[in-house]
């Protein structure tokens, strides 16, 4: 109960330093513990509970790189690192803002309603993976990065999700 209340006291002092446009502070809260243990779960029910959109980074699980790959072939894509596609989803969760879809008559009274937009939440429960292969300090460096920069940017908070234990 001491960690939800946590959780829950720090999203709405990120929310009203937003809302002030203030930077939170702090911008990012790390979530450690075992796998199954209910981290993204409770970071879901809570952002439900506040009216917090979730923007949610999900490993894209795509096909094997097409390596005939032919610029103006209309069958297959380019081949686009997770690293860039990581990227892209940082720069548009953290600077987009979110149209609110409910009528300016509704009932729900919550402040982000009546600005037109709705709070959001950028959850990282699953980053991409820097381990095994030879550039793999080259990537985690990037991914170091990345992250710093998305600090400096973000219009919203940030929750970095981590596991613990053994195949972590």
């Amino acid at each position: 109960k001491k960690k939800v209340e946590e959780v829950r006291d720090w999203l709405k002092l990120a929310d009203a330093s937003l809302q002030l446009g203030l930077p939170p502070t702090p911008r990012m809260l790390v979530l450690s513990g075992p796998t199954g243990s209910g981290k993204s779960a409770m970071l879901r029910v809570l952002a439900d509970e506040l009216h917090f959109e979730v923007c949610e980074w999900l490993e894209p699980r795509s096909d094997p790189w097409n390596r005939h790959f032919h610029p103006g072939d209309d069958n297959a894509a380019p081949y686009e690192s997770r690293m860039t596609q990581f990227a892209t989803f940082l720069h548009s969760s953290l600077r987009t803002l979110s149209l609110c879809l409910a009528p300016s008559g509704s009932s729900d009274a919550t402040s982000d309603t009546n600005h037109g937009m709705r709070r959001r939440l950028v959850l990282l429960d699953e980053l991409p993976n820097t381990a095994g292969g030879h550039h793999s300090d080259e990537q985690a460096r990037q991914l170091q990065v990345l992250l710093r920069r998305a600090l400096l940017v973000a219009r919203f908070p940030i929750v970095l999700v981590l596991c613990t234990g053994a195949e972590s």
